[in-house]
Parts: C-alpha cells; sequence; structure tokens
C-alpha cells in the first residue's frame, strides 16, 4: 500500500519512489526526444502509453527491467511489437 504522506516528504521521497517504482516511469520518447516522466500503473494500464508532447506511442520498455522476474526485452523491429503489446485491436487488461 502507498504511503501517501511520503509524496509531500521530501526526506522520504527518495526511499518511497524506490518502492513504488511501478508507479512513477520516466522514458525518453523516441519520437520528439523529451523525456517524459508519470505515475502509471504497468498492472491495470499496460506497457505502453502516449506521448504528451508530441501525441506518439511512447513504449515503456524500461518497466520491463522492473518486474519480478525481470523480463529481457523482446521487442521487433519488423513487426512493431513485443510479448508486452496487447493483441492486434485489443485493450491490455
Amino acid at each position: 500500500m502507498r504511503n501517501a504522506c511520503c509524496q509531500m516528504e521530501p526526506e522520504c521521497s527518495t526511499a518511497m519512489s524506490e518502492l513504488d517504482r511501478t508507479f512513477i516511469v520516466t522514458e525518453p520518447c523516441p519520437h520528439c526526444g523529451h523525456e517524459v516522466e508519470m505515475r502509471w500503473d504497468t498492472d491495470a494500464l499496460g506497457y505502453q502509453s502516449v506521448c504528451p508532447v508530441c501525441g506518439q506511442r511512447l513504449m515503456l520498455c524500461d518497466e520491463c527491467r522492473h518486474t519480478d522476474p525481470p523480463t529481457p526485452c523482446d521487442y521487433s523491429g519488423e513487426t512493431d511489437r513485443c510479448h508486452r503489446m496487447p493483441p492486434e485491436g485489443g485493450r491490455h487488461g
């Protein structure tokens, strides 16, 4: 369970961000180059989002390294897909 007070207390924000790593996601957008940081629940929302700057798809690739157990990246440039993406036409969750 999240400790809401730690989001406001600077002295414990680092410790909580490490514990709640799934909820703070930082990814560079490959389309516009901006670093995007957002609250995100990969269990509920999946491993892709939309860049708030350029509107292009944003793959949350770094989050695979923080799963238990960590999973290797299997993204294919040929198919433009990985095992974390929902089926074509489907929705994650």
